[in-house]
C-alpha cells in the first residue's frame, strides 16, 4: 500500500518508499526468525505410528 498509493494516506512517494522497504525488510526478517528449525523442545522423537 505504501509503495503503491502513498497519497492515501497523505505521505509523499519520498518519505513512503523508505518506510514500504523497512516495513517488507521487517517483516521477511520475522518470518524468517520464527521458523522453527525441527521438532519443539519436549516431543516424542517416535516414528509417530504405534500399531
Amino acid at each position: 500500500m505504501l509503495l503503491a498509493f502513498p497519497g492515501v494516506i497523505g505521505l509523499q512517494s519520498q518519505v513512503a518508499t523508505p518506510l514500504a522497504i523497512i516495513a517488507l525488510t521487517s517483516g521477511v526478517g520475522w518470518l524468517l526468525l520464527r521458523m522453527r528449525h525441527g521438532p519443539p523442545p519436549g516431543s516424542d522423537d517416535g516414528s509417530g505410528a504405534q500399531l
